[in-house]
């Protein structure tokens, strides 16, 4: 998604982030030279993420299962390629799920207007009185109190993030089942920082073995033997180094 702030609020909770930057004109490849290193560099590859995982099943036993976020079995992935790395993957997640969470909000005027409230009981019909602006409405304002609690049901993992909690009585009263809004020390705020940050808050990109450096050598040696890949033909593996390279490569993987 080019906005993350466009999703719905309980996906924004479990989506991992990846900022791409723009390909320089001078690094663009065609179809056919990224088909041929991927092929050329695929055994390497496969034999890096064969070696991860396996390094990560054996540590996973090791992971503490406190305080996990809803993606509780990946968190569990990253704090095993910490433990293994000495990296601090985890908190960069968790650090991420704050910054989707923010962009969430921020385009939801319902979410705004939640966030100004402090220690409110009262109906989903009171609810929406009170938060509704004064003047024209945006466009995707709650029609009435049902579209308003469901509204509510999405935005409550993100909300909880930022320290608002939305919390639905099940006792009914005489005017109907109450919502009662409560501020709480945010989720992203009992999360450890991670021990440095990118200034720009990019999520820092975490690759597997020497992969990308697997494929700018591929490429290069190609070019250097005088194949642009301007034919459009997709090389196989076997095709471009042969089968004796091809049989030493998958022993070794």
């Amino acid at each position: 998604s080019i906005d993350a702030g466009a999703l719905r609020g309980d996906l924004g909770d479990r989506l991992l982030l990846a900022d791409l930057e723009p390909i320089p004109p001078s690094q663009r490849l065609s179809e056919a030279e990224l088909d041929w290193a991927v092929a050329a560099a695929r055994p390497r590859i496969l034999g890096a993420l064969l070696t991860e995982l396996a390094a990560v099943l054996k540590t996973l036993p090791e992971v503490e299962s406190e305080n996990l976020p809803r993606m509780a079995d990946f968190a569990r992935v990253l704090g095993a390629l910490d433990k293994l790395h000495g990296t601090k993957r985890l908190n960069t997640y968790l650090m991420q799920r704050g910054r989707v969470v923010e962009d969430v909000l921020e385009a939801d005027p319902v979410a705004a207007a939640l966030r100004e409230l402090v220690d409110w009981t009262g109906t989903s019909g009171e609810l929406l009185q009170r938060i509704t602006p004064e003047g024209p409405r945006p466009r995707d304002w709650p029609a009435n109190p049902r579209a308003l609690v469901a509204r509510l049901k999405r935005l409550v993992p993100a909300l909880g993030q930022v320290g608002t909690q939305v919390i639905f009585h099940n006792e009914r009263t005489n005017r109907g089942r109450e919502i009662s809004i409560r501020k709480q020390p945010s989720q992203q705020a009992q999360q450890s920082p991670p021990e440095r940050k990118v200034s720009d808050d990019r999520v820092t990109v975490v690759t597997v073995g020497d992969g990308p450096e697997i494929l700018s050598t591929a490429v290069s040696q190609r070019k250097s033997d005088g194949c642009d890949g301007s034919d459009g033909r997709s090389v196989s593996f076997d095709d471009e180094l042969g089968a004796d390279e091809t049989e030493d490569s998958e022993a070794d993987v």
